[in-house]
């Protein structure tokens, strides 16, 4: 669907500022943890994500070694569902 992919398009774009490379260089199974989120990169990102989305991620499901960006698509389609 078209949601599907601006939720994908967003969430590559997010991951490429803070790893500063190009989205399509980014496969959507990318872990997070290896592209360098720590507590802090958590914080913003949750805060972007409310800021652009009102959609509330925890820091620490940020931060769990098995999120990745597939986690951040669903998630945020769960979210978007439900208003």
């Amino acid at each position: 669907s078209s949601s599907q992919t601006s939720t994908d398009d967003y969430i590559t774009y997010l991951a490429s500022k803070f790893i500063n490379i190009k989205t399509q260089d980014i496969p959507i199974s990318t872990l997070l943890t290896p592209l360098g989120i720590d507590s802090v990169s958590a914080m913003t990102i949750e805060n972007k994500l409310f800021c652009d989305l009102t959609v509330h991620i925890p820091p620490t499901q940020l931060l769990d070694p098995d999120a990745g960006l597939q986690m951040l698509i669903f998630v945020l389609e769960e979210q978007s569902n439900k208003t």
